[in-house]
């Protein structure tokens, strides 16, 4: 939670930033157009309300749900995510989901913060990719890892975008409660591919906190 805190604060500002900067150029005639100005300040401040429920939901969850550890399909959760999620108009289109490997998807962990964790590295793919991309999902299931990938095909935005922000910081909490890795590969002005690796065989001890287990 502390590094979340680390993250929103640091995500929080730029938004913010963004506005005074707007506002000022404004003001001592750098921008002409108020309109342009508006619609602006109306992106950063619907990018700082979306930050801040983000934010909110895990800390909801936190205090109203304990760490319920159950088996749990990913291939499952994926074609939930998949059905739910929101693809900007921006974007040309969200790849059905591709599953590789003869067994099944199954880990051991709490499936309401394993699902919130998969939204968010797709919403992290989409973010980082420039309009007009497709975002692709892949999971690959492997001898003592299921690997989920999340991979864009077009042009990348800023590389603070692609990895950094709030909702990669919501991942990589939630998977390393489930002693998973996160990482982002990418190339320089080229979009990339947001994985989460989880371990296949999780054995569940203790009272249900994210300490609380072990390979």
């Amino acid at each position: 939670m502390g590094q979340l805190l680390i993250e929103a604060n640091d995500d929080l500002r730029a938004p913010l930033t963004e506005i005074g900067e707007l506002v000022d150029r404004y003001r001592q005639g750098g921008e002409s157009d108020g309109d342009l100005v508006i619609d602006r300040i109306a992106q950063e401040s619907v990018r700082m309300r979306r930050m801040l429920d983000e934010l909110l939901t895990l800390t909801r969850m936190d205090v109203l749900y304990p760490f319920e550890w159950q088996p749990v399909d990913m291939g499952a959760v994926a074609d939930e995510v998949l059905r739910d999620v929101h693809v900007p108009e921006s974007h040309n289109r969200l790849a059905a989901l591709t599953i590789e490997g003869p067994d099944s998807c199954g880990v051991v962990g709490d499936r309401i913060r394993l699902r919130l964790a998969l939204s968010n590295l797709i919403g992290c793919a989409m973010a980082a990719a420039e309009p007009g991309a497709a975002v692709s999902v892949r999971l690959i299931a492997g001898e003592r890892v299921i690997r989920i990938e999340a991979t864009t095909n077009g042009q990348a935005t800023t590389a603070g975008r692609a990895t950094a922000g709030l909702g990669l910081a919501v991942v990589q909490s939630i998977v390393a409660a489930h002693a998973g890795a996160v990482w982002v590969d990418h190339e320089p002005g080229r979009s990339g591919t947001f994985t989460v690796e989880l371990p296949r065989a999780l054995t569940p001890c203790g009272s249900g906190t994210p300490g609380g287990i072990r390979p």
